[in-house]
């Protein structure tokens, strides 16, 4: 079984962004394909992935989302492997139909080659015709295709701002189902320190894994810190 991890971001990305998820990562064992194109949308970058690259299943993480302990790939890959499901952090496009809707977001999202192949192989851009974000047409299309979709909801929010449908909140900082952090809104600098903070707390609270990485990993932080002043 072939599992194809990545995120994607441009050049312009904070490099806090970009070294503290790294970090994240190494410490928690799961590899991570991060990938910079500065002249593709989030939408394409997933086409190509799912269309292009040799794998039977497909993780993908906002470059400002992090798991927060190893058992979070086999968690959701266990709700899609072998299984016509698609899996992932539930989010609501608020300015589409009065935020009536829900869907399976693109920051943390499992689905597997089959499945893709199944729903046509569509294009995963926002598409404002049948209002959707990137990713959302995959969710609209299941249900006609006997798909089912698993959503992992907030159970922790640092700064709730907006609805997700029906009764729920997400926002700034959402821990979804205690397994996985979403950042929101990376462009403000108060934001990245949040993010920062959660990674090394996650770094931190998995130093068992393997306490000579840890020691590692700590000391390119320091040498990150002394090169980069936040």
């Amino acid at each position: 079984m072939k599992v194809y991890t990545s995120t994607f971001y441009k050049s312009n990305i904070s490099p806090y962004l970009l070294f503290y998820q790294k970090q994240v990562f190494k410490m928690l064992g799961i590899e991570l394909h991060q990938i910079c194109d500065n002249d593709i949308t989030h939408g394409d970058f997933m086409n190509r992935i799912l269309r292009e690259e040799d794998a039977d299943y497909f993780i993908f993480f906002d470059i400002d989302c992090i798991p927060l302990n190893p058992k979070v790939i086999k968690k959701v890959l266990d709700e899609v492997v072998n299984k016509k499901t698609i899996s992932g952090c539930a989010q609501t496009a608020n300015q589409y139909y009065n935020g009536e809707n829900i869907y399976v977001g693109p920051c943390f999202f499992c689905i597997s080659k089959e499945v893709y192949n199944l729903l046509g192989q569509p294009d995963l851009n926002e598409d404002r015709e049948v209002k959707v974000d990137a990713g959302g047409i995959l969710s609209k299309l299941a249900p006609n295709h006997n798909i089912n979709l698993s959503f992992w909801y907030p159970t922790a929010i640092e700064e709730a701002k907006w609805k997700l449908y029906p009764d729920k909140m997400f926002g700034i900082g959402t821990t979804y189902e205690d397994s996985v952090y979403h950042l929101f809104e990376s462009r403000y600098t108060a934001n990245i320190a949040k993010f920062v903070r959660k990674s090394k707390t996650t770094i931190n609270e998995n130093w068992k894994l393997n306490p000579l990485k840890y020691l590692i990993i700590k000391s390119e932080i320091l040498m990150f810190q002394i090169k980069n002043k936040f």
